[in-house]
Formats: C-alpha cells, structure tokens, sequence
C-alpha cells in the first residue's frame, strides 16, 4: 500500500489513503478523481476485466500497464 500511495505519475490515479474497516473486515480505497472514469470493467460471467475502448485503446493500455509494471519492479529493488 505504501508504494501504492507513493506512485506519482499522470498516467496512473493516485491512491489517497486507505481505510480500515476492522470490524467490518474491509478496506477502503481513497482514489483520486478521473474525469473519463474507469479504463476497465469486471465482466462477472466472463471472469474478467474488460477494456472501456471510449476511454482508452486496449494496446495503450498494455503498454502504460507494463510500464507500471516495471516501474513497481524497479522501485522495489
């Protein structure tokens, strides 16, 4: 969550904070606010995620998704 939090960059939607909810057993993501939304939706029958192409073209995606990858890979070294 830590390096979550700390990940500055405009591509990706910043965490804000996070809440814990102990007696519900649950936590709470702060998100920054994105005006075109979000760039994915869960599809419950397909068990998968699934790319919003108003938002964002599924190539561009992969690539700012390895990106960040690589990033998170070199930052934790």
């Amino acid at each position: 969550m830590d390096i979550a939090k700390g990940l500055k960059h405009e591509n990706v939607c910043r965490m804000l904070e996070v809440l814990n909810d102990e007696e519900g057993g649950k936590l709470y993501l702060v998100m920054e606010y994105c005006p075109k939304g979000e760039v994915a939706e869960w599809n419950q029958k397909k068990h998968k995620f699934e790319v919003k192409p108003e938002v964002v073209e599924e190539t561009r995606l992969r690539s700012i998704c390895t990106g960040m990858v690589r990033g998170l890979q070199f930052r934790t070294r």
